[in-house]
């Protein structure tokens, strides 16, 4: 009787959760529930096509088929791509999306520009690859059962607190700029091969795996935010319960005559910490300094050095036991020059897309990886017939044709300096012209070379493509093609639709 009594209860259970085909998707928003109802062919808001590796799709449908005004639960259910875009400008607002919960088998679902701040209807659209939520009001994106997510854009929304993507294993780009978040947890075990989250300025601490670091601490150098947020691989950033904290600095003894107040600090430099039980890694600030807050026990402190022999450390590890240690436990780590080794290393970055006819901002970082102060040069190459130089900090010493010239000077070991550059990139009315998909070529190289332990980073070489804001309108005068004698000296009317059709978002009309 017992397994009887089990197995009737959990058919009960199956009868009350089961979807019918044809109820009908309950959609309160009378603004989002016109926006689904007018997908058609021609305006491409839906898809029951699979989308491409892009998360694109080449033919567009109804959602409701059968004409009745309603969407049910099979017609929900073909959907695979879905593209809702606010073009009434605010006019008709979305305060609500409940109702697609029922679009389960959605891979590529693109919704922008609207006022909601609730996406928990999204949080069991467990086939989505593909989500952008931009310029929305979202203030919690919870996306944890997203694990096919390869691609999440959730720019200009309200996401405070944590970001949390630890969950999403297949991630391979986020872009996050624009949200009041206070830290990123991307620990995820995927290599993500890009990552933006610009203009956090509340942003205090990201996550990420070990592998990940090298470009998460590039983008908060890049971002400004060198003095606010910290990267590691040590996802308990504040643990719970007692805490202690292990903190300390990291000098290098410049004249070798032992670590003081009158030497540099070493930056950026990643430790491994240890409990025995699982590893972690951990990055310094751009001063030098750490702090590690742990849970009682014992931790084995480890440094970890990107050219290990250019460098002697003492001590090289450490071990600390709470509660026996008095919190805060100070451990600085002195390096000193392990023999003559020059290493320079540069990177062009570009730090927004490349549009015909506007500006376009990129930045030159170099590096001193080596041990010994260095002074030389960087030269700089690009096209000049497609794109004019508008400024540079700092200033040009020297330039050429379709080249730019930089010197140096007492650049000291394991320092980073930067040149930003802004150029304005030809029309596609201008000669030549530069059209979306275009291709545009960079190349750096700093010197000297000669003696340098990795000539190889020495030189640096990206292509851009060039995206546009493609804006193709129509106007349709009202009264026809002609009028007659008797309207000439009168008013006539005229319907002018936009639509952007381009890559990116459009700033002029």
């Amino acid at each position: 009787m017992r397994k009887i009594y089990l197995l009737f209860v959990f058919i009960f259970g199956l009868n009350v959760h089961a979807q019918n085909p044809d109820d009908i998707v309950n959609i309160p928003d009378t603004n989002f529930k016109a926006k689904l109802l007018s997908a058609s062919p021609s305006n491409q808001n839906a898809s029951t096509q699979t989308p491409d590796a892009s998360g694109s799709v080449s033919t567009y449908n109804k959602i409701d088929v059968n004409n009745d005004g309603q969407i049910q639960v099979s017609e929900a259910l073909a959907i695979k791509y879905l593209r809702l875009y606010d073009t009434s400008y605010g006019l008709q607002p979305v305060y609500t999306i409940t109702g697609l919960e029922s679009f389960t088998n959605l891979e590529s679902l693109f919704i922008q520009s609207y006022d909601f701040w609730n996406f928990t209807p999204i949080a069991n659209l467990t086939n989505l690859r593909y989500l952008t939520c931009s310029f929305n009001n979202i203030s919690n994106l919870d996306v944890t059962n997203l694990n096919n997510l390869t691609y999440l854009n959730c720019i200009q929304n309200s996401i405070s607190q944590t970001l949390d993507v630890s969950n999403l294993h297949n991630l391979q780009k986020l872009y996050c700029n624009n949200n009041p978040i206070s830290s990123i947890n991307i620990k995820n075990g995927s290599n993500e091969i890009d990552l933006t989250f610009s203009g956090c300025q509340l942003l205090r601490y990201i996550c990420a795996d070990e592998e990940d670091l090298v470009l998460v601490q590039s983008r908060i150098n890049t971002y400004g935010y060198t003095l606010v947020c910290q990267a590691n691989s040590y996802c308990d950033f504040t643990p719970g319960g007692i805490i202690y904290n292990i903190q300390g600095s990291n000098i290098f003894d410049v004249d070798n005559n032992g670590c003081d107040d009158t030497d540099l600090y070493f930056p950026n430099m990643k430790f491994n910490i240890s409990n025995g039980t699982e590893t972690l890694s951990y990055i310094c600030n751009t001063f030098g300094n750490y702090t590690i807050p742990v849970n009682p026990g014992t931790y084995y402190i480890e440094t970890q050095l990107e050219n290990s022999n250019f460098f002697s450390v003492s001590p090289a590890s450490a071990t600390i036991s709470f509660p026996s240690e008095t919190s805060p436990y100070n451990q600085d780590f002195c390096l000193t020059p392990n023999g003559i080794k020059n290493d320079l290393e540069i990177t062009i970055i570009p730090i927004e897309v490349t549009r015909p006819g506007f500006d376009a901002h990129y930045k030159i970082i170099y590096k001193n990886k080596g041990n010994q102060i260095a002074n030389g040069a960087i030269s700089f190459s690009f096209d000049d017939t497609v794109m004019d130089l508008v400024s540079s900090f700092p200033i040009v010493d020297g330039s050429g044709t379709n080249s730019l010239n930089w010197n140096f000077t007492d650049f000291n070991p394991f320092e980073t300096r930067e040149i930003d550059l802004l150029f304005n990139i030809n029309s596609p009315m201008e000669t030549p012209p530069v059209n979306g998909g275009d291709e545009l070529g960079f190349a750096a190289i700093i010197l000297p070379i000669e003696n340098d332990e990795l000539p190889m980073d020495n030189h640096s070489q990206i292509k851009v493509t060039v995206v546009n804001s493609y804006d193709p309108n129509d106007k349709t005068c009202l009264e026809g093609n002609t009028i007659s004698p008797e309207m000439v000296g009168e008013y006539v009317h005229y319907i002018i639709r936009f639509e952007n059709t381009g890559t990116f978002a459009a700033e002029n009309v």
